[in-house]
């Protein structure tokens, strides 16, 4: 009798791809059928944006409205990322940690503020030379998400030592990147 391989239940399909040693292997068999491009978007911890174009319609598709829960990271440092992409972030991958948006001009007060607020576990944000985002506007970032613990400023000339402290009150260092 042929085994086929919908007859594995999910959970051992998990635990094969988890034990995968290369990114590139799990790349090759999101390829192969639906169910295991749903099962690899799940184990995903980390992307790197190249272009924002791909994020925002990416992660839009990928799955098809479901979250991408294991999802920890996203690098889009110098891509053209906008407030766009950062509410789909939001709305997507509400167990994010760290975001790095280091030189995206796109990036405004209002985006950051619907992505905090899907993303309760964020921990750490670059957000150096994001000229649009203010330091009034990290302020309420930073008060506004309790899990924030790292925060690299878009501009570190108007942070002053009591600034600085004031964050630490909170629970958040101020790095400069």
């Amino acid at each position: 009798m042929a085994n086929r391989c919908k007859d594995l239940p999910v959970e051992c399909w998990e635990l094969i791809f988890s034990r995968l040693h290369h990114k590139s292997d799990l790349e090759s068999f999101s390829v192969v059928s639906k169910q295991f491009l749903a099962l690899t978007n799940r184990l995903r911890i980390g992307l790197t944006v190249i272009d924002s174009t791909l994020l925002t319609h990416g992660i839009k598709h990928i799955g098809k409205g479901a979250e991408l829960p294991s999802l920890e990271v996203i690098s889009a440092a110098g891509s053209a990322l906008n407030d766009e992409g950062l509410v789909m972030i939001g709305s997507r991958c509400s167990r994010l940690l760290k975001l790095n948006l280091e030189n995206c001009k796109g990036v405004t007060a209002e985006g950051l503020h619907a992505m905090v607020k899907n993303c309760r576990s964020l921990r750490e944000i670059n957000l150096k030379k994001c000229p649009q985002v203010s330091i009034n506007s990290l302020n309420n970032l930073v008060f506004s998400s309790s899990s924030l613990r790292r925060v690299i400023p878009p501009c570190c000339a108007a942070f002053t030592d009591s600034l600085k402290g004031f964050y630490l009150h909170h629970g958040c260092r101020v790095y400069s990147g």
